[in-house]
């Protein structure tokens, strides 16, 4: 448990993600000292009761060409449309030639996601997250 969750309700990824809210970026970062994109995706599937494990990582796999979110992620995830987006479901950004950002969305068009400026939530449908999402995916049963 990392903070107190400031949300009660049906809604258990956006109770969840307000546990988070606040946490520093650190890059590899996988508790509450600090996370980066995939750390908050591990953290945030873990509390709605559907653990994925973390990967190896590989320094500067964007430069080399690599794609480690997709490699990783389609292990546990199934593509779906924007517009079946649910609480629980990963958000894949693209802002360099692969994939490298990820965020889970909590409803309303609302994600959360872990960035420079450390863990927060965001609208979709603003710039630049409108122009970077590039993928929507969900975990079996982190959407329940």
């Amino acid at each position: 448990m990392y903070r107190q969750n400031a949300f009660s309700g049906p809604n258990r990824a956006a109770t969840a993600a307000q546990g988070y809210i606040g946490i520093p970026f650190a890059h590899r970062g996988r508790d509450g000292a600090g996370m980066d994109c995939y750390g908050l995706f591990l953290a945030m599937m873990r509390d709605l009761g559907t653990p994925v494990p973390d990967f190896e990582y590989i320094a500067d796999w964007e430069k080399a060409g690599g794609n480690v979110l997709m490699e990783n992620y389609w292990k546990h995830g199934e593509i779906i449309q924007k517009k079946d987006l649910l609480p629980g479901d990963a958000i894949l950004f693209k802002n360099s030639p692969v994939i490298n950002h990820l965020g889970v969305y909590i409803g309303d068009g609302r994600f959360v996601h872990a960035a420079k400026c450390g863990v927060s939530i965001c609208t979709l449908d603003r710039q630049p997250y409108n122009r970077m999402a590039a993928m929507f995916c969900r975990v079996k049963g982190a959407t329940k």
